[in-house]
């Protein structure tokens, strides 16, 4: 598999595009099942052929990745955060016949891994399953957005530390976190 491994930076496309409507499972079957800390979706295709299979560790907040084709192969298994879709660590794509299509590794375009990131914010009191992480981008750099939500009775604010990309550097952003609800 070594000569099929290929590198690609998707800056931060995830890998499941929600815009694309697939006619073929709109009245498929979905199990939902939450069992402690973990909830699992499995879905099929109308046929009754299995379309992803998905397990979300809710301490650590990340999702375990299988999509299927109709003809029961994997199409794409992988790493994802729960809540806003980075897909992290290594992606691999399969071919309607089986076969590996392409190996991925979205931590490489990131000198500061997610799982890197993480170690960094742990250091600075930030650890989960209290915090939310996404990439933010600015005109020149890319960070980790690292945020500590407080609830209130009617709205929550978020402590937030930038970890840059390249650096690991950690800054304190000039804005802050407000939910309403």
């Amino acid at each position: 598999m070594g000569d099929m491994t290929q590198d690609t930076c998707f800056l931060p496309s995830p890998p499941i595009d929600y815009t694309t409507v697939d006619t073929q499972r709109t009245s498929g079957d979905r199990q939902y099942l939450d069992s402690a800390h973990y909830h699992i979706i499995r879905g099929k295709y109308i046929s009754g052929a299995k379309f992803i299979e998905s397990y979300e560790n809710k301490r650590i907040k990340l999702v375990s990745w299988k999509e299927y084709y109709e003809n029961g192969h994997l199409k794409k298994q992988g790493t994802m955060t729960s809540a806003i879709h980075i897909p992290i660590g290594i992606w691999t794509y399969y071919s309607s016949e089986g076969g590996v299509d392409s190996v991925v590794n979205y931590d490489r375009p990131y000198r500061v891994s997610y799982f890197k990131a993480l170690k960094i914010a742990e250091k600075k009191g930030f650890k989960m399953p209290d915090i939310e992480i996404k990439l933010k981008t600015d005109s020149t750099f890319i960070y980790w957005e690292i945020a500590r939500w407080t609830m209130n009775e009617s709205d929550a604010t978020a402590e937030v530390i930038l970890i840059d990309t390249e650096t690991g550097k950690v800054t304190k952003p000039e804005y802050q976190l407000i939910g309403i609800y």
